[in-house]
């Protein structure tokens, strides 16, 4: 029976030709594996298979080799092909079903999947783990090719043993509504990341941060607008860092009196100007450390930049503003454990990050001239001047 797989079917065969090919076998069995001897067959007392349907055996044993391994009540393989909506089959071990010392449990993948339309799918599973937690899971999947729209959105929702409940966020998507015209996102998000740690089995879950993002970006005739955020959720303190948000111009060289004729062009002919302009804002939340005197921040960005080349001359100058803003962080020290607020009442001393706000500014401009000389060689000798301008709390409020 050749469907996705070439399933070999041996015993006691009949055949039934009609609308539905339909095949019947009693103490048979059947494998993927066409070896003299199969590394795994199951043996089945009755056997049915629909064409481009189903094959199901019962009462089924599993063999690796001549070794029997397991018994089920029944065999089912789907040989439908495409999408289609149908039962999921679900994830477990041996061990899961006969329990043996020290062995957690779980099964998982056990749901519906229904194949909406030919661009929208979604199911709905559930997972169990022995002594932790019980989960159901949503996920949402479209595809729309001619339209340029990808993505997936999927929602996890725990109920751990101890009464507590906790959930997972995990999308990602892109579109294309036109050629000059881009927008992407993803997002993960975990109200626990401590409860993700501990009842992981994946090392690279257990270690790796949740990263989100989105990205837009638009080509005009006269140059490029890009705007876009970032946030990044550590799975080993559950400190948030952030991008929000991050817009940057960039405009297509401007060009002056342009020559009709290359031949015949002026020293100041084809002049041209370029210039840019980017902002970004950015912090950390709950990455507040006492003990090592790491406090939270926000940042805000401002840079933009003009450039003027006019034959074998350039000037250039660009420019920036930083502003940082420190939160203040208070605590006691009390052994190795570090408590967070000053209230009067213990004996030991208060610990105290004071928070502030530095001002800082930069900007510089700069002239070049190219000489040709002999051949290839070209001298170019420049001039420039820069200034930076800074104000925090040891300069007593005043720029320096």
């Amino acid at each position: 029976v050749q469907e996705s797989a070439t399933w070999i079917v041996t015993g006691d065969v009949t055949v039934e030709s009609g609308e539905d090919t339909r095949i019947f076998a009693t103490a048979g069995h059947f494998t993927t594996c066409d070896l003299a001897i199969p590394h795994y067959h199951f043996e089945a007392d009755q056997i049915k298979i629909v064409r481009d349907k189903y094959l199901v055996g019962r009462p089924a044993r599993l063999y690796f080799g001549r070794v029997p391994v397991m018994v089920l009540p029944f065999f089912v393989q789907s040989l439908e092909q495409g999408r289609r909506s149908g039962f999921i089959v679900p994830r477990f071990s041996l061990t899961d079903v006969v329990r043996n010392s020290g062995h957690t449990r779980e099964i998982s993948d056990l749901g519906w999947y229904w194949a909406v339309n030919d661009y929208l799918g979604a199911q709905v599973t559930g997972r169990w783990r022995s002594g932790a937690y019980t989960a159901h899971t949503g996920n949402l999947d479209w595809r729309w090719r001619r339209q340029f729209l990808d993505g997936n959105f999927g929602f996890t929702r725990y109920w751990e043993q101890d009464g507590r409940r906790n959930f997972a966020l995990d999308a990602r998507g892109s579109w294309r509504p036109d050629e000059r015209t881009n927008v992407s996102g993803s997002a993960r998000f975990a109200t626990s990341s401590q409860f993700i740690r501990e009842s992981t089995i994946d090392p690279l879950e257990a270690t790796q941060d949740l990263n989100s993002s989105f990205n837009f970006s638009r080509r005009f005739d006269w140059g490029t607008m890009a705007l876009g955020a970032t946030g990044r959720q550590s799975m080993a303190d559950g400190g948030l860092s952030y991008t929000l948000p991050s817009f940057s111009l960039s405009p297509n060289p401007i060009t002056l009196f342009r020559a009709s004729n290359p031949a015949n062009a002026r020293w100041y002919n084809n002049a041209s100007i370029n210039w840019g302009f980017k902002t970004t804002r950015s912090g950390t939340q709950n990455e507040a450390n006492l003990r090592s005197g790491v406090q939270d921040r926000q940042d805000t960005d401002l840079d933009g930049n003009v450039s003027l080349s006019l034959g074998r001359l350039n000037l250039s100058t660009s420019g920036s503003l930083n502003q940082s803003l420190l939160e203040e962080l208070s605590g006691y020290q009390l052994g190795n454990e570090v408590i967070s607020g000053c209230t009067p009442g213990p004996l030991q001393p208060c610990l105290r990050l004071p928070g502030g706000r530095d001002d800082e500014g930069r900007w510089n401009a700069s002239i070049g001239y190219q000489q040709p000389l002999i051949g290839q060689t070209t001298l170019t000798p420049s001039l420039g001047f820069s200034q930076e301008l800074r104000r925090d709390s040891l300069t007593q409020g005043g720029y320096v």
